[in-house]
């Protein structure tokens, strides 16, 4: 008996099946890992699209905003990069957005 390589057919996703995919992705909490074991996907797959996604976002410029109702409460988490950047964060923010800004700050997108 010879080694057979058992070979699994690639399930190529629509642009906005990955759409949904990374949105929910970042609006969860869950590690890469256990992100893609419930959903299917492989983390080099999810590693690969949040990358063209960040590439695809990508201004080059970084713009403060302030929202008058979270800018008028005291932030509950102020997080300094090096450099000039500082994030100020409020109650209630969710995890999945924040960790969407830290990972576009340290790729340096």
């Amino acid at each position: 008996m010879g080694t057979e390589t058992i070979r699994r057919k690639k399930r190529h996703y629509t642009k906005q099946e990955r759409e949904q995919i990374l949105s929910a992705y970042r609006t969860g909490s869950q590690t890469q890992k256990a992100f893609c074991l419930k959903a299917g996907i492989s983390v080099a797959t999810l590693g690969l699209w949040l990358s063209q996604s960040r590439r695809a976002d990508k201004t080059g410029e970084l713009l403060e905003v302030s929202l008058p109702e979270v800018a008028s409460q005291p932030p509950a988490l102020e997080i300094r990069f090096p450099g000039p950047i500082v994030m100020q964060v409020a109650a209630g923010t969710p995890a999945g957005w924040l960790r969407e800004i830290v990972e576009a700050l340290r790729c340096g997108a």
